[in-house]
């Protein structure tokens, strides 16, 4: 108990300090940081060991992210977020949860109305308010979820709720490991071919953690009736994106992690399949601002109110290398 008392002590002190302008060296500048960083994510840590390892973690990514933000040639900024007390190897185990699969795929999309120069499907009633999917690996449920919400809108006028617990903890059988990562498409598949449906959020709240699954096609609210598969290039997304939300996955790195506003542009993110780990969603571009609007999980507090805007045109981060969609 002192010492929980005495990391409160040294975060009250360092409240008080005047925050400075130089970067990286200055004390004060440090303990300011942190202990606004306390107050206003909550946290808190069981002893002065801990207190004192998730300060000095918080300290190089402080470094990391004003050395970003002083370089001019930036098209986007960073920011110190909820996540700023972990490693990169903690974020990652808690954080990122799409599991890329070797598998044949089918790209068979087919354009139905001429390509949009820019959409949002924010602003045409498909998109539900950015959730939260907490310390659970759970980002491909999301990312399946925005797709299909969407889908089931764009079918009966209805904009849907739809529980991403139930994919959590429902969709094993279709090749998914809840917390521990999983693959929209195998989430798709199991809404098609095993529940048969969707049930609502509101009957099956979302809890970050692995459950047993608690299905009841009562509460069905959504269906799927198959998906495709997007071709690996940008004019194949875009084509998709005029029509629909669409789901993909990204090679989430550092800049991402940090990302606060402006069009991401990182020179870090590999591009590769087998590096993809994060699943997102693409609800709309502007191709004469050149950027993909990009949906996260991570609550409305990261990047612009809780999406990124990408860059378009150089597969960043590989986000055309698993995109697809459903059919309600």
């Amino acid at each position: 108990m002192k010492s929980i008392i005495l990391a409160a002590a040294l975060l009250a002190c360092a409240a008080a300090i005047p925050i400075t302008n130089s970067l990286n060296d200055d004390a004060s500048h440090h303990w300011f940081a942190f202990g606004k960083f306390v107050q206003e994510h909550g946290k808190s840590y069981a002893s002065v060991e801990e207190f004192s390892t998730r300060f000095s973690i918080f300290k190089n990514w402080l470094s990391y992210i004003e050395t970003h933000n002083a370089r001019t040639e930036k098209t986007y900024e960073l920011a110190i977020n909820k996540f700023a007390d972990h490693t990169w190897e903690e974020f990652k185990s808690m954080y990122l949860g799409f599991r890329f699969q070797n598998k044949t795929r089918s790209y068979d999309h087919h354009l139905t109305a001429p390509v949009a120069t820019a959409v949002d499907w924010r602003t045409k009633g498909c998109v539900n308010a950015v959730k939260d999917q907490g310390q659970c690996g759970s980002c491909w449920a999301f990312s399946a979820i925005a797709s299909l919400e969407c889908a089931n809108f764009q079918k009966s006028g209805k904009l849907p709720n739809l529980s991403e617990q139930q994919l959590v903890d429902c969709s094993g059988q279709s090749g998914n490991q809840g917390c521990n990562g999983g693959l929209m498409d195998n989430a798709f598949d199991y809404v098609q071919k095993v529940s048969l449906g969707e049930d609502t959020e509101a009957s099956y709240p979302y809890k970050a953690r692995d459950g047993k699954c608690a299905f009841n096609k009562a509460n069905i609210a959504g269906t799927c009736s198959g998906h495709t598969d997007v071709a690996t290039t940008e004019t194949a997304l875009m084509a998709a994106a005029t029509g629909r939300v669409i789901s993909i996955a990204i090679a989430a790195e550092q800049d991402f992690m940090f990302y606060s506003k402006g069009i991401f542009d990182s020179t870090t993110c590999p591009t590769d399949p087998d590096s993809l780990n994060h699943g997102v969603a693409v609800v709309g571009f502007d191709s004469t601002a050149k950027y993909w609007i990009v949906r996260n999980s991570w609550g409305p507090s990261w990047g612009e109110q809780g999406y990124i805007r990408m860059a378009m045109g150089k597969n960043l981060c590989g986000l055309t290398d698993a995109a697809s969609y459903p059919q309600a």
